[in-house]
């Protein structure tokens, strides 16, 4: 019964005005913005040789290619 009274003249206990530091202020994430992009890809040479003897093969590249869209969010 005595430590209770000592804490409560003392303000012990850090229940109410505990003066301790004040926490920042928190302000919330800016909006994402996006960035769409589109790309294609294609092949401009290939080497390709037999495995048995080292002869170059000749190969048609001319249709190999490929697009897409890629979006970035920031």
């Amino acid at each position: 019964m005595i430590s209770v009274f000592l804490l409560t003249s003392c303000s012990g206990g850090g229940g109410e005005g505990g003066g301790g530091p004040t926490p920042p202020s928190v302000s919330p994430p800016p909006t994402p913005t996006y960035v769409t992009k589109n790309f294609t890809i294609s092949m401009s040479e290939a080497s390709v040789h037999r495995i048995s003897n080292g002869d170059p093969v000749e190969v048609d590249i001319s249709d190999i290619s490929t697009s897409g869209t890629v979006v970035v969010t920031q």
